[in-house]
């Protein structure tokens, strides 16, 4: 009698027994355990996953009986769940050619029926060259100051070299730099996590910020810098533009719409000049004289798209619309657009087919911004009075003759920056 059978009880047990009156007689048992599985996780493709390679992994479970029903794969990475592409139940998962994004703890579970779904997992490295943190690569400086040009990145394997050039014509020029008090660049290279994109989920790897400290600004300092990483897998390179902190460069006007006495302004932000810019918003009616809203519009980023709704202008007329941004230097310029306001044939008193979508929130936007833009957006309505700090003042109905205006802002497709995607 077994007390408590375990899976190494299985085996042929013989029993022999005799009464001393003739000849012995045996009795064979073969006892079978059964036991859910014992799960692994096995890299088939080799011991290093190297990007451009494929990466095969197999569940192995060992179990009596050998009937398994297997789950689907699953992944995290430092400890976030990331998707698997054309991910199905089954013993093995393939890709053919990895990337830096394929890697994390890979995950898998088996059942034969008793116990349960049993799980095992492998974490798997890439070994790619070094990965840049997507980001804005400008950088300004007023003369005379020191400023720092950085640069994020991650490396697996280890980065083994790090080198800065001034682009000169065309051509890249090494820079010397030393950590010596009297010299023109320094450097110095920290830890810090950094956000990357990896299919639609945001994951934070551990990587370094690589800074360029330029001392004494000089006007032949500003112009093109590049920066090269390199492991043992090869080098990568980033270009960052290091300007005269300026006034801001004047936006680009995209798209201007009127109807029942409502217009639509959009333009695509531009570099806000080294230092934070806000924009601002005029109208005339054309012959008339010219009208600012109140309140900062937010600068959402440069190569974003801003949209500001103005409502309640005259019934009929052209109208010229200006914008500009200004930061604590100075503003750029204004650049100019006009539309002319029509009137749509609807009952008194009724909302117009325009207005109406607008109040809604963001179906109204979509529909204020007809074919232009197919991006995300972030809507905020705000009527008049209401400042970017967050501070309003009661207008008197006649500060901007009955205008309220509704912003919204949208990041073009492919432009703007998340600190991550690769």
């Amino acid at each position: 009698m077994f007390n408590k059978i375990r899976r190494i009880d299985s085996g042929v047990y013989t029993v022999t027994a005799g009464n001393g009156v003739g000849r012995f007689v045996q009795r064979t048992v073969n006892v079978t355990v059964y036991y859910p599985p014992d799960i692994s996780v096995v890299l088939v493709s080799g011991e290093d996953v190297t990007e451009g390679n494929p990466l095969q992994l197999e569940c192995r479970a060992e179990a009596v009986p050998q009937n398994y029903t297997y789950s689907v794969w699953s992944r995290t990475i430092e400890g976030r769940h990331v998707p698997l592409v054309n991910n199905s139940p089954g013993k093995s998962l393939s890709i053919s050619q990895v990337t830096f994004r394929d890697q994390g703890v890979y995950r898998c579970g088996a059942s034969n029926g008793f116990g349960g779904f049993q799980w095992g997992q492998l974490e798997v490295k890439v070994r790619a060259r070094p990965q840049f943190v997507r980001q804005i690569n400008q950088q300004a400086a007023a003369l005379g100051e020191n400023s720092k040009l950085m640069f994020k990145f991650v490396s697996y394997p280890a980065y083994v070299n790090l080198r800065w050039y001034k682009l000169i014509n065309g051509t890249a020029e090494k820079l010397t730099v030393s950590n010596s008090t009297e010299s023109k660049y320094r450097s110095r290279v920290t830890d810090a996590y950094h956000e990357f994109m990896f299919y639609n989920t945001r994951v934070l790897l551990s990587g370094h910020v690589a800074e360029l400290e330029i001392s004494d600004v000089k006007r032949d300092d500003f112009g093109k810098y590049k920066f090269v990483a390199k492991n043992d897998e090869g080098s990568s390179e980033t270009i960052m533009s290091f300007n005269l902190i300026d006034r801001p460069c004047p936006p680009t006007l995209s798209t201007t719409f009127c109807e029942n006495r409502i217009a639509n302004v959009t333009w695509i932000t531009c570099f806000d000049g080294g230092s934070t810019q806000t924009f601002k918003l005029q109208y005339k009616k054309k012959g008339g004289d010219w009208v600012e809203l109140p309140g900062n519009i937010t600068d959402p980023g440069e190569d974003m798209a801003v949209s500001e709704v103005v409502e309640g202008l005259e019934e009929r007329g052209e109208y010229i619309f200006g914008v500009y941004g200004v930061n604590r230097w100075n503003k750029s310029d204004t650049v100019q657009t006009s539309c002319t306001v029509t009137v749509s044939d609807v009952p008194p008193g009724t909302t117009s087919a325009l207005a109406g979508p607008m109040a809604g929130g963001i179906s109204g936007a979509i529909v204020l911004m007809g074919v232009a833009l197919l991006v995300v957006v972030i809507f905020r309505r705000r009527k008049q009075g209401s400042r970017s700090s967050g501070e309003t003042e009661q207008m008197r109905p006649d500060d901007t003759n009955g205008v309220q205006s509704t912003r919204h802002y949208e990041n073009l497709p492919g432009i703007g920056f998340l600190e991550n995607e690769q």
